[in-house]
């Protein structure tokens, strides 16, 4: 059995080559910490840490103590309200409780196992990085689960005062959160920015609060410090290329991008918060953006995700009917490319043949990285 080793407070399993070192927590499963290697003289951690890992936490969520990297949520979102008889954690099982080992290659790839607490199965969560590509593909998946529940993945990108650029795949249509309050007393003092229920069709003009400047532009971070909100953008679902997003760093020199298929992932949501909480353990301390391919309704939980929302009864998918007798997976790549000298802004990302993504730049610089994309859709990477 492969030994752990522990950083930042927590004991894992490593996967590391050349372009890619990360760890594995046991404890929830986290992808944390995780560096990719530009080139020779540069490497890059896009990866969030809540400052409080080295802390004595005092919240009663996991989820809250643990705060780090990505994670998986099932089911996804607060679950403050009881579903089917049942009072699941926030984000579930997923990254509140153990996991074990199953399989581990240290340089390529590593298999974990969950039993769930609440319900009856099966969780599985494998790993995987190959030589010379900065990326790492991610699977997980679902055994003798029975019931209708809403997933996701929740990946926290360090902000602070790093300027951050977000670009996506094209969208139908995008909310923000119908529960949205300009001061909202839940569990503690938070301030939002957003109109509460509103709809946009672009990232770049969201309907605010302020009296000012009734739209933000929510591609830019990060945004007015001392608030904090959640968005919903559902995604072109017909598409036969993978759905995207991507937070560019200027500053920084580089991207990190997420790759999902829009039918297994239909919505991304954005968690911007930037030191909004005054309660402990957040103390007006935390700056991260949360870059979530999810299907559910909001951060709500499983029981607003299951039952009939705006959102499904407009045929748009917050939750999956899983089946004990049947396995269920989702796939994920996640991962960076360096920006070519003086670019910027992201013009458009192409998805090219002999598994080639093509960045290209508003400056007309390129930037091609060979991934082999089409393993969001089956994971199949030979395709």
């Amino acid at each position: 059995m492969a030994s752990l080793c522990k950083k930042y407070g927590q004991s894992g399993w490593e996967l590391s080559n050349q372009t890619v070192s990360l760890m594995v927590t046991q404890m929830g499963g986290y992808m944390f910490p995780v560096e990719f290697a530009l080139n020779e003289k540069q490497k890059v951690s896009p990866y969030y840490i809540a400052p409080w890992w080295n802390e004595e936490c005092r919240s009663p969520h996991q989820v809250f103590q643990f705060l780090r990297g990505d994670f998986f949520c099932f089911p996804f979102g607060g679950n403050l309200h009881p579903y089917q008889g049942r009072q699941f954690p926030l984000h579930g099982d997923s990254p509140s409780q153990e996991w074990t080992l199953k399989t581990l290659s240290p340089g390529r790839k590593i298999t974990l196992e969950q039993h769930q607490t609440h319900i009856p199965g099966t969780l599985q969560k494998t790993i995987e990085i190959q030589e010379t590509q900065k990326a790492i593909y991610i699977e997980h998946q679902f055994s003798g689960i029975s019931g209708i529940f809403p997933y996701g993945h929740h990946a926290l990108i360090h902000l602070n005062d790093r300027a951050c650029h977000v670009y996506h795949s094209p969208i139908q249509k995008g909310f923000t959160n119908p529960k949205a309050q300009p001061h909202s007393p839940f569990d503690g003092v938070r301030y939002s920015f957003l109109e509460g229920g509103a709809e946009f069709d672009t990232l770049g003009k969201v309907p605010s609060l302020w009296k000012h400047q009734p739209f933000v532009n929510c591609q830019k971070f990060p945004q007015s410090e001392g608030f904090g909100d959640l968005l919903l953008m559902v995604k072109e679902p017909h598409s036969q290329t993978p759905s995207f997003i991507v937070c560019l760093f200027p500053e920084q020199g580089y991207l990190w991008y997420s790759l999902a298929s829009p039918q297994i992932f239909p919505s991304f949501q954005l968690w911007m918060e930037n030191k909004n909480r005054a309660e402990a353990p957040w103390n007006n301390r935390n700056c991260c953006l949360g870059v979530e391919e999810t299907c559910s309704y909001f951060g709500f939980g499983a029981a607003e995700s299951a039952q009939k929302n705006f959102l499904n009864a407009q045929g748009i998918p917050t939750s999956h009917a899983f089946h004990a007798h049947e396995k269920y997976h989702t796939w994920n790549i996640q991962g960076v490319a360096s920006l070519p000298q003086g670019a910027k802004e992201l013009k458009e990302l192409r998805f090219e043949e002999n598994k080639r993504l093509q960045f290209i730049f508003s400056n007309g610089r390129t930037q091609v990285e060979e991934i082999q994309y089409n393993y969001v859709f089956s994971g199949d990477r030979s395709s």
